[in-house]
């Protein structure tokens, strides 16, 4: 396969299969709890897992059962129940930021772009399948990249000063239910498909 084809569809795989994690990096990043740092090393964290099972499950030619990784939707659902119930007084999320974030960290964050990784393992399987040694390497060097690109583009929206102000006045009250939402699409989709 041509280099250029290799990136583009490099290119249509990531993206087709991480939009929703940029909406998702957007909500982390506008967390008051979570340092920028966290952020990103768990986005990095839990792609690399990612990226581990699905290369595992090409070169076995095993695919994990979908019911299996839907268990991972407790993850998000659980962390979405718990921000809602545990929400602070408006006045004290400012100033218990930096305590809190050390408890949330890295590993949430990791977690939770795992639990949200069901299709980015349903379509790098068959991929990296079919594909050589070098041509793997390429894409998992492309994709890490376009990892980091994901992270400055949320970034930069949360940091706007313009749009900015207002992603980080609605999405600590938006970010619990959207993890909640998704916990529970990831569990639905693993219980129907499994029936």
């Amino acid at each position: 396969m041509p280099y250029l084809s290799l990136l583009l569809l490099g290119l249509v795989a990531f993206v087709s299969t991480d939009i929703d994690d940029l909406l998702l990096l957007v909500l982390l990043f506008a967390d008051r709890r979570l340092s920028s740092r966290q952020v990103v090393l768990g986005q990095y964290l839990g792609f690399l897992g990612l990226l581990v099972v699905s290369l595992a499950c090409s070169l076995l030619a095993i695919v994990i059962p979908a019911h299996w990784l839907g268990l991972l939707g407790l993850w998000p659902l659980l962390v979405g129940l718990k921000r809602l119930w545990l929400r602070p007084p408006e006045d004290v999320v400012g100033a218990s930021a930096e305590s809190a974030a050390s408890s949330v960290g890295i590993c949430t964050v990791a977690f939770i772009t795992l639990a949200n990784g069901g299709d980015n393992i349903t379509v790098y399987v068959p991929l990296f399948a079919g594909l050589g040694v070098m041509q793997v390497g390429i894409l998992v060097s492309e994709f890490l990249v376009l990892v980091a690109i994901w992270c400055l583009i949320a970034r930069f929206l949360v940091t706007h000063p313009v749009i900015g102000g207002a992603i980080r006045r609605v999405a600590h009250a938006i970010l619990p239910y959207v993890l909640i939402g998704l916990g529970a699409w990831i569990l639905l989709r693993s219980l129907t498909g499994s029936l």
